[in-house]
């Protein structure tokens, strides 16, 4: 039933692929196993790859899911945000108008390179 896959989907987020189509669109079900591999999203249904709440869950623990939420989520700040504060890169699935936000590029930038500006640094040189 619901709560042995429950049970193995906090521990081993991939059980979701194994799962019924009902569990799959169960999101207490889909949000465990996004939270512990937010790449099993893939495995979610439609409905809930629409989902804020589920989407955000899983790009936080694994940037890259973002190539699995919506395009309306893809060009969602917030979500963005998360999924390139875990995985930079992941911005190639952003949409156009997100990828060429300045404050995202900035952010993006200072995690990749792991920078963290300090101030008068410049004047050391």
């Amino acid at each position: 039933g619901k709560e042995v896959v429950l049970a193995t989907v906090s521990q081993d987020g991939r059980a979701l692929e194994c799962a019924t189509p009902e569990l799959k669109a169960d999101k207490d079900v889909v949000l465990a196993a996004v939270s512990q591999n937010g790449g099993t999203l893939t495995y979610a249904t439609p409905e809930l790859k629409a989902d804020k709440e589920v989407v955000l869950a899983a790009v936080s623990q694994y940037g890259w899911a973002l190539e699995f939420a919506t395009p309306e989520l893809r060009d969602d700040l917030e979500i963005v945000s998360a999924a390139i504060a875990q995985s930079p890169e992941a911005i190639h699935f952003a949409s156009e108008r997100i990828k060429n936000n300045p404050e995202l590029l900035q952010e993006r930038e200072q995690t990749y390179f792991n920078i963290t500006p300090i101030q008068g640094s410049c004047s050391l040189i």
